[in-house]
């Protein structure tokens, strides 16, 4: 299928509901996504096209829309969870930025993500999102 589309790099951002692992400022990591200046310059066409970022719950869409949503998209954000677990959907070549909290670690994501030529960047303990965790001591997501 691909990640195919018009217009800058397309971007799924996973939201969760319940009370684990959930993203402390949701709307601060989402305007961080659409201002990245990494996702702009991949854009493509030579120009610094917006990303598209889309806001979903996976958790709440059939195993069918889940596969569609991720089929279609070049980067895939994500809290360490079950939401990740049909990343073989996903399209060669895409994306995976899997967000741990603080101390955990699993690669079993990651294995998934190999398997289906999908590259997959563990984040953990916000050291890749400096950016997204500033006035959120413990990262940007809250275990209520």
């Amino acid at each position: 299928a691909g990640a195919a589309g018009t217009g800058g790099v397309k971007v799924l951002f996973v939201a969760r509901v319940g009370n684990k692992r959930l993203w402390a400022d949701e709307q601060a990591v989402l305007k961080q996504l659409e201002e990245d200046p990494h996702l702009l310059r991949a854009g493509g066409g030579g120009g610094h096209q917006k990303p598209r970022v889309q806001r979903v719950l996976l958790e709440q869409l059939s195993v069918e829309r889940q596969c569609r949503a991720l089929a279609s998209t070049h980067v895939i954000v994500a809290m360490h969870g079950s939401s990740l677990g049909n990343l073989f959907c996903a399209s060669p070549g895409a994306v995976v930025v899997e967000v741990f909290p603080p101390g955990f670690h699993l690669d079993m994501f990651a294995v998934l993500s190999a398997a289906v030529d999908v590259y997959n960047l563990h984040v953990t303990d916000g050291d890749l999102l400096t950016p997204l965790t500033m006035g959120h001591p413990g990262g940007p997501w809250t275990n209520n």
